[in-house]
């Protein structure tokens, strides 16, 4: 396969996948809390993270930026940045 054609594979996917990649508006730091079950932030810049709040897992917003609280020590480690 031709890497142009990989690469253009890769786009493609990716656009459906993450469609705040194409808007940047939908990419604006907010908390979606309309599913108690699973929960997902949205970081302005940055990964959008999902988790589900039976597991104990906090979210951690320095800096305007939301983090796993991954070992539940209320602060940000290293690994969790």
């Amino acid at each position: 396969m031709p890497a142009t054609s990989l690469h253009l594979r890769k786009t493609i996917v990716a656009v459906f996948l993450f469609p705040s990649l194409m808007n940047p508006i939908a990419a604006q730091q907010k908390i979606d809390s309309s599913n108690s079950n699973f929960k997902i932030v949205f970081n302005k810049t940055g990964p959008v993270l999902g988790y589900a709040p039976a597991s104990g897992i906090k979210i951690l917003t320095i800096k305007g930026l939301h983090f796993k609280d991954l070992n539940k020590n209320g602060k940000l480690d290293k690994y969790e940045d």
